[in-house]
Formats: structure tokens, sequence, C-alpha cells
């Protein structure tokens, strides 16, 4: 099984959660994710998935992982991230 991540967030409390353990100012990290938001790094919602993948939940359960019994294909964009 491969797993890797996405830039996809449970919601935006979560990625809020994820980016403080990051080192973000906890002040200013809800200011921080908005702009991460709004310049499409992240996005809030469950990624697509093809078939033979299925989700995962990763760093504490704030963003999805996607999970492939064989290795992935390249990561491709797949919308709603950079």
């Amino acid at each position: 099984m491969t797993i890797w991540g996405t830039c996809y967030f449970v919601s935006i409390a979560r990625a809020c959660r994820y980016y403080e353990s990051q080192g973000y100012d906890a002040n200013g990290v809800f200011g921080a994710v908005v702009e991460k938001i709004a310049a499409g790094e992240i996005s809030i919602g469950r990624p697509e998935v093809a078939p033979g993948e299925t989700l995962v939940l990763l760093d504490g359960r704030t963003r999805y992982g996607i999970e492939a019994a064989d290795t992935p294909r390249a990561v491709q964009f797949r919308g709603g991230c950079v």
C-alpha cells in the first residue's frame, strides 16, 4: 500500500490546527489559512479519488491522504490545489 498526502483539509478549523502544529502563530493562523485557500494552495473538503484508491485521514485527522494498493500513477494535479 502507498499513501500520499493531499492539500485537502477536513475543515477550516482542522487546517488551522494543522498549521499551528507546523509553527504558525495561534493568533494569525486563521488569516494564513484563509490566504492559502484564496491562493489555491489548500482546499477544504474531500478530494476525488480514482477507482482502487481510498481516502484516509492524516496528521491528526486534519487532512486527507489517498491510499492505493499499488504504486500510484504519478501524482497529478486534480484541481483545487496548486
